[in-house]
């Protein structure tokens, strides 16, 4: 028989529990993929005269030269981002919610569009300066390096406010895209895990193996998008 997975809804979830120890949960795996989005960053920046031929070059080459700290510019800052994350996820829930008319793929879809959007507005400055941090003295072992407020003075004095905004429809259209496909996908996964899975198969295991191939999607189709927004966001 197939194994029905059922999704957890928002009225059902401790919402003390959730954020407190989702922000535990959020710093531990930020700090672990952390320095792939630093090396992910400097490979979409590079243009003429790269400096990186690839991934494993890219980290080789940072560790050199600027240590493994080096991995971790501008983490400090990017954990503003976990703020930003339960306004999204609360979003998410919430949209997603009032829309029980739904399938759970299209729910999940229309939510995850409606979250990253709103979501967007807050996080798009924490991205400019976060990223102008992971890319500033590289391949460089003395060079100094400005903090995030000196950053955050000479984007508003370069550019006002709308600094802060660089990317931002480049950024809007890769959040609510990646966001939409990811939920989307996940919703349609869970359906289609469970229907094939033994009965008694365990629900973490068919949640986790539609996530997996949730992000897959999500990447392939909002790659392109996040490689423009990023380097409109670091100019």
């Amino acid at each position: 028989m197939p194994e029905e997975v059922k999704q957890i809804e928002w009225q059902h979830i401790n919402k003390l529990k959730y954020y407190t120890l989702g922000s535990a949960f959020f710093l531990g795996v930020n700090a672990i993929l952390y320095p792939a989005d630093v090396i992910k960053t400097r490979l979409q920046v590079q243009r003429e005269n790269a400096l990186y031929k690839g991934t494993s070059d890219a980290v080789f080459k940072t560790v050199r030269s600027e240590g493994i700290r080096g991995l971790y510019k501008g983490f400090l800052v990017s954990q503003l981002s976990i703020l930003t994350g339960h306004f999204y996820v609360t979003s998410y829930e919430v949209s997603r919610s009032q829309m029980s008319f739904l399938s759970d793929g299209s729910r999940g879809f229309a939510a995850g569009g409606i979250a990253a959007i709103m979501e967007q507005f807050l996080g798009n400055p924490i991205e400019v300066i976060s990223q102008k941090l992971m890319i500033q003295g590289q391949g460089e072992k003395s060079t100094k390096l400005k903090g995030a407020l000196h950053m955050s003075t000479d984007v508003f004095r370069d550019h006002g406010m709308g600094g802060f905004y660089r990317g931002f429809v480049a950024s809007l259209l890769t959040g609510a895209l990646w966001s939409a496909v990811w939920w989307g996908s996940y919703g349609v996964y869970i359906d289609v895990i469970g229907d094939y899975a033994p009965e008694g198969t365990s629900h973490l295991l068919i949640q986790s193996i539609a996530g997996g191939f949730s992000g897959l999607n999500a990447a392939v189709i909002g790659n392109p998008f996040d490689i423009v927004k990023t380097r409109l966001q670091v100019k």
